[in-house]
């Protein structure tokens, strides 16, 4: 009774005390004075933005925002500088590398032999001698000046005491002496083909193993490192997302790279505590070969479609699916599929349909891509599967007939900044020609297929999501090659477009986020220089100021640091 009455109280007092009803505590912050891009249908431009809690109250002029202000709301002046909607990247492994980040060395910003063994040193002076070094990828010889990799005599001359792990994509690792002892490699008999133990002058291994697209052999040799502590994987965890923050990410689609359940413990720890500070959307996938489907009928059991909260849910399933459906390396042959592939990618994929998953697969040839587009559109004539908003990832090299014929499925395209740093390997392997239209993008917006962008990382390019930014917009790889042809090239609007909107469809949240309009998820980037009028050469050299996750700062550097 007494909850009643003072429910009744209080609605009378609303309808009755004049001004009480329009008294609400305001917008919890406005960001005046700068360009607010919008990235909605109208690509829209404000002032400014007046943000409620975790949502986007209302966007306008400045002097119409301000009124908004009441006693508490924070006034941020943005002194012209430009906001863009957080930025999405829809394909990384980002689980995997926060869990490795706390004895990991990040090489995407060295420019130099001198700089990589600068980077080593520090990591070596701050972990405990006997500690793993390791470098996942994430860099390029093409980076550095020298145009080649460390050797394992310069990496012991900073890290004698620390075994170190140096992974160039999927092509070559560079071991120091400690890590050749520790993993037990003194000759070709002790790694698995189609790894090559390289030899030197003396005919001993000289610390260089040639992968040659031997991806799973490699992850492989990974698994022969010792783990991190599980306290250290929750703080690597920590740390490595905020590092996202950093560059503007928001928010992410994770594709596993064959990880039990064990190793998402990590995350669902920082998760439960609260201290997520990206929104991490992740597709499950087997990690036993030969059992895929029964292994991830076991994983899905307690995780239902879109099982989770805004912070971390689960999306679906990928991005690998079976042995004979798999892809590796776009600079490897393509590989036909045999009649039984097929029945068997069939049979997986009309389990995944049945249960109402996301389903995203790897393809780096267009061939494969036809073969997985025979098995959607049988399963299609029974089970439609436009709203699943399935997708194929990477397609360097996808066709015309390829993306239209996604285009009539309803599906999605994943496109990776991949060629950016093999750009010229892929020109050397593929030709000029195919090199010319991989991706297509340009072709794929035209055909209104949706497409999102994402990075791949943290092996296979870098994480930064202005250089795949500018990568869209100028198809130049590290080297300074232009590859895509001008068709295939898209306008910075689209390229943002694909980063942010675009990928919000992907986890059917596009109208949660991915735009900054009135009731969406107040995340959001403040930029050192404008994305729509820096020199295009500059796109990849932006600098975010503060970043924003549902109207909280999770990065701020000056002038913005006194936010947090």
């Amino acid at each position: 009774m007494q909850l009643k009455y003072l429910a009744g109280l209080a609605a009378f007092l609303l309808q009755t005390v004049p001004g009480l009803a329009s008294e609400k505590a305001g917008p919890s912050m406005i960001l005046l004075n700068g360009k607010i891009v919008s990235v909605d249908a109208k690509q829209s431009q404000f002032e400014a933005i007046a943000i409620d809690g975790e949502k986007i109250e209302a966007l306008g002029k400045t002097a119409e925002i301000r009124k908004l202000a009441r006693k508490g709301t924070k006034i941020v002046d943005l002194q012209g500088r430009t906001v863009i909607p957080g930025l999405i990247d829809g394909h990384i492994h980002a689980i995997r590398a926060g869990a490795e980040h706390s004895s990991s060395v990040v090489l995407g910003e060295a420019r130099s032999i001198s700089d990589v063994l600068s980077a080593l040193r520090t990591a070596a002076q701050q972990s405990p001698e006997g500690d793993w070094l390791l470098t996942r990828g994430g860099w390029h010889i093409n980076q550095l000046s020298e145009q080649r990799a460390p050797t394992a005599a310069e990496i012991d001359s900073v890290a004698p005491h620390h075994p170190v792990f140096l992974l160039h994509q999927y092509g070559f690792i560079v071991l120091n002496k400690l890590a050749m002892q520790r993993l037990g490699i003194s000759s070709q008999a002790d790694v698995a083909a189609p790894l090559q133990v390289v030899l030197g002058p003396d005919g001993a291994p000289n610390g260089i193993i040639i992968a040659k697209g031997g991806s799973i052999q490699v992850g492989q040799l990974l698994t022969r490192l010792p783990k991190p502590k599980f306290q250290n994987q929750v703080a690597g965890t920590e740390s490595y997302f905020k590092y996202l923050n950093s560059l503007g990410i928001t928010g992410v689609i994770d594709d596993g790279g064959v990880l039990g359940a064990e190793q998402y413990q990590p995350i669902f720890d920082v998760w439960r505590r609260r201290r997520l500070t990206v929104r991490v959307r992740y597709n499950l996938q087997s990690v036993t070969e030969g059992q895929e489907l029964a292994n991830v009928q076991q994983l899905t059991q307690m995780t239902p479609p879109l099982y989770g909260d805004g912070m971390l849910r689960a999306l679906g399933i990928g991005e690998y699916m079976t042995k004979g459906m798999f892809d590796t390396s776009f600079l490897s042959p393509a590989v036909p599929r045999s009649n039984e592939a097929m029945k068997e990618g069939l049979v997986y994929a009309r389990w995944v349909a049945s249960k109402g998953y996301a389903l995203e697969v790897h393809v780096t040839h267009d061939e494969t891509a036809q073969a997985f587009l025979d098995i959607f559109e049988e399963l299609n004539t029974t089970t439609p599967i436009a709203q699943l908003r399935w997708k194929l990832a990477h397609c360097d090299d996808c066709t015309e007939d390829t993306l239209r014929r996604m285009k009539a499925l309803g599906m999605g395209y994943a496109v990776q900044d991949r060629t950016y740093f093999d750009g010229d390997d892929f020109v050397a392997g593929k030709g000029i020609e195919v090199a010319r239209r991989s991706p297509a993008v340009g072709t794929a917006v035209r055909l209104g297929l949706n497409i999102g962008g994402g990075s791949d990382g943290s092996v296979v390019s870098p994480v930064n999501p202005f250089i795949g930014l500018r990568w869209l917009v100028t198809g130049l790889a590290v080297t300074g090659t232009p590859l895509r042809a001008p068709s295939e090239l898209v306008s910075r609007m689209d390229a943002l477009r694909i980063y942010t909107l675009n990928n919000a469809w992907m986890s059917f949240e596009e109208n949660d986020r991915g735009s900054l309009e009135s009731g969406k998820l107040a995340d959001m980037v403040i930029l050192d220089r404008d994305y729509l009028t820096v020199p295009v050469e500059q796109i990849g050299e932006i600098r975010p100021l503060a970043t924003m996750v549902g109207g909280k700062i999770v990065y701020a550097a000056e002038p913005f640091a006194t936010l947090r």
